[in-house]
Formats: C-alpha cells, structure tokens, sequence
C-alpha cells in the first residue's frame, strides 16, 4: 500500500500544471515578441542616426558629395566627426532611457500590486510603441526635425516604464501562477531563455530586412507590438488571491501587520480625515522597507561580493551597446554587414543556451546530486573567465577574421548572468525565505542598472578616445571591459 502512495502523490503533484496554463505561455509569447521588437530597434537605428549625422556633416563641408536623393553613401560615414557625435547621441539616449526606467519602476511595482499586472504591461507596450514611432517620424525627416530631438523619446518611459517595470511585473505574474518554489524557479529560467535567445536573433533579422529596406525592422517592430497588445488583453486583470498573497510575501517582503497596514494606506486613501495618517503611516513602512534592503545588501559579505560582481557584470555587458559602432567604423563594414557578424555570436550563445548548460547541469546533477551550488559556481567561473577572453581577444582584433573568432568565444561565456542568478538563489548568500529571494532579485535588477548607468558614458568616451588615437586603441572599451569581467 506505502509503496504505491509516491506514485499517487507524483501524478497528484503533476496535475495541478494544466489548471492555469494559458496566462503562462501568454506571458512567453509576449516576452518573446517584445524582445525581439527591441532587438530589431538597435542595429538600423545606428545605421539612421549616422545618416543624418554624416548628411549635416557633408551639407557643412562638402556638398557635392551629397546624391540626387540627399544621401551620402554609407563608407563615407566612417570618419572620425561623424562617428563621435554617432556614439555620443546614442550613449545619452540610451543613458535617459535608462535613468527613467529606474525612476519609475518602484512606482509602477506598487500600480501592478494594487491595480493589476495587466494594465502595466499595457502602458509599457503602448509606451514602447510611441517610442518607435517618435524614432521614427524623427529619422525619416531630413530637415524639418533636428536629430536630436530623438532625446525626446525617453519621455515615454516615464508614461509606460522600461524593461525594469516590464520585467518585474513578468516575474510577478509567473510567480503568481506557479504552484511551488521549484515551478516558479522554472518558470524564471524559461523566460531568459526565451528573452535571450529572440533577443540574439534581432541583429540578423535586422541585417536581412534592412537589405530590402532600411525602415524595415521599424516597421516589424511595430507590427510585432501592435501584436502584444490584444496578448497582453487575455491576460486576468485581478491577481489570484493565493498567488497574490505569495508575491506580496516574495517581492515586497513585509511581515503580516506590514502588509496589512500598506492595504489599509491604499483604501483610507478614500478617507479625508485620515489623511494625515496614511502619510505617516506610509513614510514609515517606506522607512523601514529602505532599511531592510540596506541591511539585506551589508549584512551578508557573501550578497555583497554577489551584487558587487553583478555591478561589474552590468557594466561590461554595456560594451555591446557601442558594438556595432565599433565594428562597423573598425573594420570599414556596412551595419547590414555587422549585423550578420553579430548573429554569429547569437548562434553560439543559443547553442550554450540550450545545449551546453543543459547539458552540462545534467551530466553534474547525474554525478554529484545535491551539489548544486558548486555547479553554479564553476559555470559563472568558466563563463566569466571565457567572456573576458573573447572581449580581450575583440580588443587586440586587428582583422575581420579576429574579431568573429573572439565574437565566438565572447559568445560561449554568454550564460554567467543565468549562473550568477542561481548562485543568488543559493543558501550559501541568501536566506532560504521568500522574503530574502524577492528581495535579492529586485535588489539584483537594479544593481545592474546601476553597472549599466555606469558603463554608458564610461564606454562612449573610451570609444572616443580610441578613435582619435586610432590603431590598436580603437579596442580600448574592450580592455576596460575584459578588466572589469576579470576582476
């Protein structure tokens, strides 16, 4: 009788999945369009914002280099003047775009707790869509709108949000619907793996439409998140009560009295005359919130060093918002050219993806169950120590040739951020309570906002310099990069 009981509870413990499967692979699909539409945004975006830098350049120097149609062809765009003001228009806007992404992701956590997920996702994907449109309307014109009036598109992050909010609203939701710990572990793997890998695929697609078209990819990317929305409209409004109560437990971390006072802020809001003491109340549960994630980040040596290392991740993975400028002035390439350069690493980082860490997490499971954590540690060493070989090897290419091999090798290393995350899961830096993981995973998204923030201006202007020393320097970001991934 006792030893056919495990198999009842193992087909009971699988039952559950399929109660509310359609919210997940909602979440997915959307996940998946969504990357991919900002992905396709990246490569031509360098290609027109280089355009009309090099038309205004040659209007003022050289006219008759200017076609019929007012173009300057591309080769010429790779001069020095042009290349800077290329590097240094995108470095501030993705730096905007970035500080109002950090700016509204607390507020729109607390909109989806009281609100619902859904309307969020809603914002972030309309918001997302006039931020294409703005780049758009501002590109295509010559004359009439400056090109720096494309530093007005940050704006709309702060109506819809970033990939912060987005992010933190699409762990909320799976969070929500999985069962158990191990599910919801499950579900967060899947979603950077698709986030990754659609994400990898955008340069290539971009590279083959803009052979037909430069406003192509806009276009797809537009398409694709006009797409999302009616997605995003399936999703359930209202928060499933048991779900709800366990993000309120993971993510916000409060105890029960906590809780309760913050839900009684939100209805007394209502309430004139005790207006004075939702204030308070709520400038002290903010208070000792603070205080806890001050306390959670240096009470531990071992989240310190870990969000540390995630700093220096975040910065040096900034490096590759300068890549295809850097590649395509280095080696005298077209972005369309660049672009077919960039999905080679994209085949490689999906190959480690799907084949190498399953693989290798399976071989170590097999071999030394209940080890986990050292699994973990070695594959961020190996990453790390093979990402900072290929961005090393990128910063000494001197070939076309060297720089696709080190672009393989830089690819290989591609899975630390998903082995440092385990490690952040591990009982050896954090508690083992939903209270310190929730914690530790919004504490962890801002960090590498912050190592990006920094990695921003660190990198344009590296790149700057490199171009007016030329040679070998033009790799400079790349050994500030492989330093910081060493270290």
């Amino acid at each position: 009788m006792n030893e056919h009981a495990p198999t009842r509870s193992g087909s009971v413990a699988h039952r559950p999945a399929p109660r509310t499967p359609w919210p997940v692979w909602i979440v997915f699909l959307l996940i998946a369009l969504t990357s991919l539409a900002n992905r396709l945004l990246n490569l031509p975006l360098n290609r027109i914002i280089e355009a009309r830098c090099c038309r205004q350049h040659y209007l003022q120097h050289n006219p008759s280099l200017i076609d019929a149609g007012g173009e300057v062809p591309e080769r010429l765009c790779k001069i020095r003047p042009v290349q800077e003001r290329l590097v240094w228009l995108e470095t501030a806007l993705f730096l905007f775009i970035t500080v109002g992404d950090i700016m509204v992701a607390v507020p729109f956590a607390s909109i989806s707790d009281h609100l619902g997920r859904r309307i969020v996702i809603m914002l972030n994907v309309f918001a997302s869509s006039g931020l294409f449109l703005w780049l758009l309307v501002v590109g295509a014109s010559t004359n009439q709108i400056p090109v720096e009036a494309m530093l007005g598109a940050p704006l709309l992050v702060l109506i819809g949000g970033g990939d912060c909010a987005y992010d933190s609203v699409i762990l909320a939701y799976l969070s929500e619907f999985a069962r158990d710990d191990k599910t919801r572990t499950s579900y967060f793997a899947y979603m950077s793996a698709i986030s990754m890998t659609f994400s990898l695929f955008g340069p290539a697609l971009a590279s083959v439409t803009m052979l037909r078209n430069l406003w192509l990819p806009y276009y797809l990317g537009l398409g694709l998140l006009v797409c999302a929305v009616p997605l995003a409209m399936l999703l359930p409004g209202a928060v499933p009560t048991a779900g709800y109560e366990r993000v309120l437990n993971t993510n916000c971390s409060d105890n029960e009295d906590e809780t309760t006072a913050l839900l009684d802020n939100v209805s007394s809001a209502r309430d004139v005359h005790n207006h004075t003491t939702q204030k308070d109340t709520m400038l002290s549960t903010i208070f000792i919130e603070l205080t806890k994630i001050v306390g959670f980040v240096f009470g531990s040596r071992m989240v310190t060093q870990t969000l540390f290392i995630v700093i220096l991740l975040g910065l040096a993975k900034n490096s590759n918002e300068i890549l295809a400028v850097v590649l395509s002035k280095r080696y005298e390439k077209t972005f369309v050219e660049v672009g077919y350069m960039l999905s080679i690493r994209a085949a490689v980082n999906v190959v480690v993806f799907i084949v190498l860490v399953p693989q290798f997490l399976r071989l170590w499971n097999r071999k030394y169950p209940g080890l986990q954590t050292t699994a973990d540690f070695l594959g961020a060493s190996g990453s790390i120590f093979l990402s900072c070989l290929g961005t090393f090897f990128l910063a000494l290419a001197s070939s076309l040739w060297a720089a696709v091999l080190a672009l393989v090798v830089q690819g290989l290393g591609a899975a630390s951020s998903v082995f440092v995350l385990s490690l952040v899961r591990s009982p050896l830096v954090t508690a083992e309570d939903d209270d310190a993981i929730g914690r530790m995973f919004s504490i962890v998204v801002m960090t590498q906002k912050i190592g990006e923030l920094i990695g921003t201006p660190l990198f344009a202007a590296l790149w700057v310099k490199g171009l007016r020393i030329g040679g070998t320097l033009l790799g400079l970001p790349y050994f500030v990069a492989s330093v910081s991934d060493s270290v």
